[in-house]
């Protein structure tokens, strides 16, 4: 063997492993290109999300509507106002059913998870009882005395588990009809 066929058979050699390289090198730009894409449409559905956390919802839900809920005076009050609060643009809401009694929820741009629910759900009837309160005062807002008692009513039953787990169960109900 030449000097001359050994340096073509080092050089072809090289070559093959360039272009390897080159296609592991595409292999790996193609997983990164795809892995960013799913990245940033997860980080935009999160952007969407309303995290389950105690808030004071009166600062973002208007007066209006919290009055057409409170004068449900049951469930559909709370169901109303999570409906048109939680329920972001796809139509989604920021609870997840992972099993037959396991959830998760949406807080701090990362889903929770929840067994039974009752992060969930003490969340919410607390955040809702608190903006009942708010606007349930006699004289305002057109509410008067009788109103006034039978609002209180209601608000109370908010903080009872047995009516805390019967407007967890309607919430569920809604979050699988979509």
């Amino acid at each position: 063997m030449t000097i001359s066929s050994k340096i073509n058979e080092d050089q072809q050699k090289i070559l093959e492993k360039i272009t390897s390289l080159e296609k592991r090198i595409s292999n790996i730009e193609n997983k990164i290109e795809k892995t960013s894409i799913v990245a940033i449409q997860q980080a935009n559905n999160f952007e969407n999300y309303i995290d389950i956390r105690r808030m004071e919802l009166e600062k973002i839900i208007s007066i209006e509507d919290s009055l057409k809920a409170m004068s449900y005076k049951d469930y559909r009050a709370v169901i109303f106002l999570f409906k048109k609060y939680y329920k972001n643009n796809e139509g989604t809401y920021p609870i997840k059913l992972v099993g037959k009694r396991s959830y998760e929820f949406f807080l701090n741009n990362k889903w929770n998870s929840d067994i039974y629910g009752h992060y969930i759900m003490n969340t919410l009837c607390y955040n809702f009882q608190n903006l009942f309160i708010e606007y349930n005062k006699i004289g305002e807002n057109n509410i008067n005395e009788n109103e006034f008692v039978l609002n209180q009513q209601f608000i109370y039953k908010l903080s009872e588990e047995k009516y805390k787990k019967e407007i967890f169960r309607h919430i569920i109900e809604e979050i699988r009809n979509f």
